[in-house]
C-alpha cells in the first residue's frame, strides 16, 4: 500500500488536495490533504467518485464512432485518428485552416492547456473565441470593473464583516468556499444572498433578495442609488481611478427604492431602512 500527495484532476478551479491511497494498483481510498488551507476538508463527491469512476464498467476507453443510425461501435486509434485527419486535410485544402473552428473550454484548465494552440498553429491557424462562455467571462468582467483580476486568498473569507452572493449558491457550487463563510457568520458577520431561487444558500441569510429574473441590473442600479446619495461612496478613489462617473452617478438618480423595488418585484422600503435592515425580507 502506497499513499500519494496529489491534486483532483477535474475541471475546477478549486484543485483539491488528496492523499490516495493505491493497493494494487487500484485506488482505495481517497482522503483530505491538510496542506491546502483553502481544500483541507477534502474533495466535494465529484473528486470523492474517482473511486467507482476508475472502475466503472461505462467508462470510455475507445474511440468510438458515430454510425448511420446514431449509434456509437468502436473502432481502433489508427483508423480514429485517420478519419480526423482526412477531414482536417479537406478542410483545409478546400477553404483554408482558418475554416477550422477550435473552441476551448471545459477540461482545458490544467498543465496541457496549451497544446491544443500548438498543435493548430503546426495546422496553419484555425479560428477560435476570445474567451469561452465559462469561467473567462467573469474574469474579463473583472478586469472591465477593476483593471485587473487580483482577489483574497480564499481564507480571508473567514475574516469578513459582510458577505454579498449575489446570484451564487455555494453551498452548492463552491462548498470549499461555504467553510469559510460559516466561519464568518460564527464570528458575527452578516450574509446577504440575492437569487430569484430559494438556496441552501439563502438559507443562511440574514438578508434574501429574491428579484424578478432578469432585474439584476435595475438592483444594481438602485443599489448605486443609495450609495451615492448616502455619501457612502469614496471620492477620491474615483476622481484618480473611475471614467464616466459623473453620467453614471445621474444615470442612477432615477433608480430610487421604490422604482427599483417595483421593477424587481422586491417589498418596498425606505432608503434609511432598505439597505440597513437585516431581517429577512417577506417572500
Amino acid at each position: 500500500m502506497t499513499v500519494h500527495t496529489t491534486a483532483c484532476p477535474r475541471n475546477c478551479y478549486s484543485t483539491c488536495a488528496m492523499r490516495v491511497t493505491v493497493e494494487g494498483g487500484r485506488i482505495t481510498a481517497i482522503d483530505p490533504h491538510e496542506g491546502n488551507w483553502a481544500t483541507s476538508e477534502g474533495p466535494c463527491l465529484k473528486g470523492l467518485s474517482y473511486l467507482e469512476r476508475q472502475v466503472s464498467p461505462e467508462r470510455i476507453l475507445h474511440p468510438m464512432k458515430r454510425t448511420a443510425s446514431g449509434a456509437f461501435e468502436r473502432v481502433g486509434w489508427d483508423e480514429a485518428l485517420d478519419l480526423i485527419t482526412r477531414h482536417l486535410e479537406t478542410a483545409r485544402r478546400g477553404h483554408g485552416p482558418k475554416s477550422v473552428f477550435y473552441y476551448a473550454a471545459s477540461g482545458t484548465k490544467g498543465l496541457l492547456n496549451s497544446c491544443g494552440l500548438a498543435f493548430w498553429r503546426q495546422f496553419g491557424g484555425c479560428t477560435t473565441t476570445y474567451g469561452d462562455l465559462c469561467w473567462p467571462a467573469g474574469l474579463e468582467a473583472t478586469r472591465l470593473t477593476f483593471g485587473d483580476n487580483r482577489q483574497s486568498a480564499p481564507w480571508d473569507i473567514a475574516e469578513s464583516r459582510l458577505i454579498v452572493m449575489w446570484g451564487k449558491n455555494a453551498s452548492e457550487t463552491n462548498l470549499h468556499q461555504m467553510r469559510f463563510v460559516h466561519q464568518a457568520l460564527e464570528r458575527g458577520a452578516r450574509l446577504v444572498v440575492i437569487d430569484p431561487r430559494r438556496t441552501p444558500t439563502a438559507d443562511r441569510a440574514h438578508l434574501l433578495l429574491q428579484p424578478r429574473p432578469g432585474t439584476d441590473g435595475a438592483l444594481a442600479l438602485g443599489l448605486a442609488h443609495l450609495l451615492i446619495e448616502d455619501g457612502q461612496v469614496d471620492e477620491a478613489f474615483i476622481r484618480e481611478h473611475v471614467l464616466g462617473y459623473e453620467a453614471y452617478a445621474q444615470l442612477v438618480k432615477a433608480w430610487t427604492p421604490i422604482r427599483t423595488a417595483q421593477v424587481c418585484g422586491l417589498p418596498r422600503r425606505s432608503s434609511s431602512s432598505w439597505p440597513t435592515s437585516w431581517g429577512r425580507w417577506p417572500p
